[in-house]
């Protein structure tokens, strides 16, 4: 459970982190025992828990260090153990720089909330976004609503987007949506646009009523509307993503057919 003090709550959240705990019975912590070891200002305390502390500090940078734990140490990680599976590439390669992480929270995130960010919650957020460090970040799916539309011509109009961040979409694959997409992504410097369209057996029969031929027209015929409107506004400043929804409902050969 998490116990903010009042005075936090409307507080941009800067870090939140788990810390294991030589006090594990601790249950109470005066807030000048915590100290940013990084120059910043004193962290708020904000709740704690049985064997470890849950820390609120609204102006820590991610750098801080705590009681000698520096949040961003990767050395405290092991990488996976290498497997001998000659048949494929992929298992046996490791990882040996960091990747492109991709935020979702502006679209899968909000559509999980009772209440729906409004446009200044998301710019504030997306603002939080950038600082964290994240160069790819879904900012929406800009066909589905007015808000939506109107938060990805906020960002573009309003030059929130940083020049080495690019945003992501979402879209069906059908041809008003594309091209309403599109018109939410004009004047953008670069923007990934992800398409997808499901091929399950149960949204086949039941909700779209087509064959599995069909299915597959609809994803070919949305590629080719991309790379048609990309053509028309500078193909250099998108990058196309497909997936097939449902993907682990899908039928594995039918959803490799339509890859």
């Amino acid at each position: 459970m998490i116990f903010m003090p009042p005075e936090y709550v409307d507080i941009d959240i800067q870090l939140l982190r788990v810390l294991s705990s030589p006090q594990s019975n601790t249950q109470h912590v005066d807030e000048e025992e915590y100290v940013c070891k990084s120059g910043n200002a004193e962290a708020g305390l904000s709740s704690l828990t049985g064997d470890g502390r849950l820390l609120y500090f609204p102006r820590a940078k991610p750098s801080t260090v705590i009681y000698g734990v520096d949040f961003m140490d990767h050395t405290k990680y092991r990488p996976f153990p290498r497997m001998d599976f000659p048949q494929r590439a992929w298992p046996s390669r490791r990882i040996a720089k960091a990747p492109v992480w991709c935020s979702v929270d502006l679209r899968d995130g909000n559509q999980s909330l009772d209440i729906p960010m409004t446009l200044e919650q998301k710019l504030a957020f997306f603002k939080f976004l950038t600082e964290t460090g994240f160069k790819e970040i879904e900012v929406g799916f800009p066909a589905a609503s007015e808000t939506e539309f109107a938060f990805t011509r906020a960002l573009i109009e309003g030059g929130h987007i940083p020049e080495d961040v690019t945003i992501q979409v979402l879209t069906q694959s059908r041809e008003p949506l594309i091209r309403r997409t599109f018109e939410a992504l004009a004047g953008a410097r670069r923007a990934i646009v992800h398409l997808y369209n499901n091929s399950a057996p149960l949204w086949r029969e039941v909700v779209f009523g087509k064959s599995k031929a069909e299915i597959v027209g609809l994803a070919v015929e949305g590629a080719k509307l991309f790379n048609e409107i990309a053509d028309e506004m500078g193909p250099e400043k998108f990058i196309f993503e497909y997936s097939p929804e449902s993907f682990s409902q899908t039928e594995p050969e039918f959803a490799l057919e339509t890859l």
